[in-house]
C-alpha cells in the first residue's frame, strides 16, 4: 500500500507526529499483519487446515467486538443475529449435523 499512500500523500509528518497516527500505523503493519499471520499459521499447524478454515468466519465477529469496544460502535439487533447465525454455522460445520 505504500506506493498509493506515496501517491494521496499519505501520511503526512504532522500525522506520524502525533501518538494515535502512530499507534495506528503501527498496529496495522506489526499487529494486523505480523502478529495475526503469524498466529493464524500456527493454529494451523496445530488443527490442520479443514478444522482452521471453519474459523475464518468468526473474522466479522471479531470485527464487530472490537468496533463496539473500541469505536463504540452500537451493537444492533441485526448485528447480534448475524454472530448468532456465524456461532451456529461453526457449530454446525463442527458437529456435522444438517437440516436437510
Amino acid at each position: 500500500m505504500t506506493p498509493f499512500a506515496v501517491i494521496a500523500e499519505m501520511p503526512t509528518a504532522s500525522m506520524l507526529a502525533e501518538p494515535a497516527g502512530l499507534g495506528s500505523i503501527l498496529y496495522v503493519g506489526i499487529g494486523a499483519s505480523v502478529l495475526a499471520f503469524c498466529a493464524w499459521q500456527t493454529g494451523v499447524a496445530k488443527l490442520g487446515a479443514s478444522r482452521a478454515g471453519v474459523f475464518l468466519n468468526f473474522v466479522p465477529v471479531f470485527t464487530l467486538i472490537l468496533g463496539v469496544l473500541v469505536l463504540k460502535e452500537p451493537l444492533t439487533p441485526q448485528k447480534v443475529m448475524g454472530v448468532g447465525m456465524v456461532l451456529l454455522g461453526v457449530l454446525f460445520s463442527r458437529t456435522g449435523k444438517t437440516f436437510v
